[in-house]
């Protein structure tokens, strides 16, 4: 009975990413890219696993799926479980409060895959209602930092070297998690895959950044291949 379970594979269906995306939009807020990109990625892994299809069969499935896929995504936005303004508005206060800049705010928001006209929109607004974004942030930003007449008192050296210390070591453990997060990818056959184009980021990249999820393209230029192929390449 357990080797059933075990051997029983998962198969693409119109109600398989209907549930894939409920499942995620009741744990995370998404935008329409985002959603999409979810749900492809889901059906791109399907498609790897399964050996018993032919590459025809992969090609038709997969294109059926694509349709399926900008169905789901603009049921979704009909019912109003994905509103990318609400969205791009509430993320957008959300790292104003962190301390974030203006330019800082647009490429967050250009990561989630929020459109470059909501994006303004949601800025403008913003700048409606605070005389100066980057000196509202940086305000912000200082406040956070504690410094000048936020500093709660001098540190002394021994105190600074221990602060040191703990940074270095969250940094390393940090490094780990995401070495931790590579392996599970490599495990998952998902290993070497942008998680916001969804295409296979260039060797030289994953040579020099081994725990990378985003491609060269994106992370250089912040836009997706149009080709699929990640390419390194100067600013």
């Amino acid at each position: 009975m357990k080797k059933q379970n075990v051997n029983k594979r998962r198969k693409i269906t119109q109600e398989y990413l209907i549930g894939a995306a409920y499942r995620y939009l009741g744990r995370y807020a998404s935008t329409e890219g985002n959603l999409k990109n979810i749900l492809h990625r889901k059906a791109a892994k399907i498609l790897r696993e399964d050996n018993d299809l032919s590459h025809e069969d992969k090609v038709k499935i997969n294109e059926k799926s694509a349709f399926w896929i900008d169905e789901i995504v603009k049921k979704s936005v009909k019912q109003g479980l994905v509103d990318d303004y609400l969205y791009a508005r509430a993320k957008a206060k959300s790292y104003l409060r962190s301390g974030n800049s203006k330019t800082q705010i647009t490429h967050k928001l250009y990561a989630k895959l929020v459109q470059p006209k909501i994006v303004a929109q949601v800025l403008v607004e913003i700048d409606s209602q605070i005389l100066d974004i980057d000196i509202f942030a940086a305000a912000k930003y200082i406040k956070k930092r504690r410094f000048g007449s936020f500093r709660v008192k001098e540190k002394d050296e021994k105190s600074q070297e221990k602060e040191k210390t703990y940074a270095q070591i969250q940094r390393i453990n940090e490094y780990i998690k995401k070495l931790d997060d590579a392996l599970l990818l490599i495990k998952d056959k998902t290993y070497g895959v942008c998680r916001v184009c969804g295409c296979l980021i260039a060797k030289q990249r994953l040579l020099a950044v081994p725990i990378t999820t985003l491609s060269a393209s994106y992370k250089i230029q912040k836009k997706c291949p149009e080709d699929g192929i990640d390419r390194i390449q100067p600013r």
